[in-house]
């Protein structure tokens, strides 16, 4: 069995590195009233912000590292992906879901794929996430995503 310190050690290094944001968390089982014949919502929707389901916003606390990848024909570093990583005990299962939206300053990363990581107690110590930025429709979910939390 795995020391304690150990989940205490992998814990700390989240908290280092950890800052204050935003995640949209969709509750797919609700379809926005947005949501047209053709199965899609409206890209300007205030109340879902886009996604076609009711929604609730949280500030969470999370780590990020981005991870970038060269392009020799630029020779620059561009972020390609941005990789999350969340303590178990500031974050649940609801907000740890595939396509929930992480939203920090002006920047929107949507979710990939969650992963739980267990200690060998089978104890949820952190979770791991890469995500993607939001190409399409940015200015229009800012623009409402501040609204609402700001109450503006």
């Amino acid at each position: 069995m795995l020391d304690p310190s150990f989940n205490r050690g992998i814990r700390g290094i989240i908290h280092l590195l950890q800052f204050p944001m935003y995640i949209v968390i969709r509750n797919i089982k609700y379809s926005c009233p947005c949501v047209d014949r053709s199965d899609t919502a409206d890209p300007n929707c205030p109340l879902c912000l886009g996604t076609g389901y009711k929604i609730k916003i949280r500030k969470i606390l999370g780590a990020l590292q981005p991870d970038t990848d060269s392009f020799r024909i630029a020779e620059k570093k561009s972020v390609v992906m941005n990789q999350y990583f969340f303590d178990s005990e500031n974050v649940t299962n609801e907000m740890m879901q595939h396509d929930n939206i992480i939203v920090r300053d002006n920047e929107i990363d949507i979710l990939d794929q969650p992963k739980k990581f267990r200690s060998d107690s089978n104890d949820v110590i952190y979770y791991y996430a890469n995500a993607q930025g939001k190409k399409v429709y940015k200015e229009e979910f800012l623009r409402n995503f501040w609204k609402l939390v700001k109450g503006k």
